[in-house]
């Protein structure tokens, strides 16, 4: 059984009662309110520490301007060491009121003092844009009246890092949304190792692409926060010298781990 750790350290309850510069047909409902909870996690990464500070999280009003339209959610700050919610350890990012309505994105407020740890050595980690416009993550959901609506953002630090050529870490964000139905319970994990370990492990969630990059010591990898349900599991050797596997109907099971064991990826055999 996974260990879910949550730490309310983004708890908010700041409502704005109007949208400056919106429409009547596009101002929310002020007289009713509904419930939105963020978690967040991560995929395990190279990196010893990834921490960034995150100052708010908002979310986005559908048909409001780009500069109208905002409802804070959290408002606190505080610096996550993203590599610590990994493998079930999930951060409570928000538990909010919002006016009843659709919205259509979130956007993570990013102050300065973000950084990363590489071999005991820490580095600045520059954030382009995320502290004047944000990080902004499209999704689409409705929140009724005295409706709960829960996702867990699912941020891949290892695909979000980049070393530049002048030795400069860069932090450009790539995370997925996972609506959940009110329990991260309610969602499994693929496991398992891959050997050559330069490889890519995916999956698709509907139209999204679900990928772990294996330890490159061990070959071990994840793919988490998947719905019940069964899949095909695609595993991409970055080696030509060898082939795909494909594995399908392979089962999760809510609050379990499915483990597909050592997949040893056969050479391509060459004349």
């Amino acid at each position: 059984m996974r260990n879910i750790l949550f730490t309310c350290a983004f708890l908010a309850a700041s409502i704005l009662a109007g949208l400056t510069g919106c429409s009547d047909s596009t101002a929310p409902n002020a007289q009713d309110f509904g419930t939105l909870r963020l978690y967040l996690v991560d995929a395990p990464g190279d990196y010893q520490a990834v921490n960034i500070v995150v100052t708010g999280v908002e979310a986005h009003f559908a048909g409001a301007d780009s500069l109208s339209g905002w409802y804070t959610v959290a408002a606190d700050t505080d610096t996550i060491d993203l590599l610590q919610y990994v493998d079930g350890n999930i951060f409570a990012l928000a538990d909010s009121t919002l006016p009843v309505g659709h919205y259509t994105q979130f956007r993570l407020l990013l102050g300065e003092g973000s950084n990363v740890v590489v071999d005991g050595e820490t580095f600045p980690l520059f954030v382009p844009s995320g502290m004047q416009t944000g990080v902004k993550i499209g999704h689409d959901f409705t929140l009724g009246p005295d409706g709960v609506f829960e996702a867990t953002l699912d941020f891949d630090a290892t695909q979000s890092v980049h070393r530049t050529g002048k030795g400069q870490y860069m932090l450009k964000p790539v995370i997925r949304v996972v609506a959940s139905s009110g329990d991260t319970a309610e969602r499994g994990a693929i496991v398992g190792v891959v050997m050559p370990s330069a490889s890519v492990v995916m999956t698709m969630v509907g139209a999204d692409t679900v990928r772990a990059e294996p330890d490159p010591e061990s070959g071990a990898y994840r793919l988490a926060m998947l719905p019940v349900g069964t899949y095909t599991v695609t595993i991409m050797p970055l080696l030509n010298a060898y082939g795909d596997s494909v594995i399908t109907g392979v089962g999760v099971e809510a609050g379990m781990e499915t483990d597909l064991g050592l997949v040893a990826l056969v050479p391509i055999l060459t004349n």
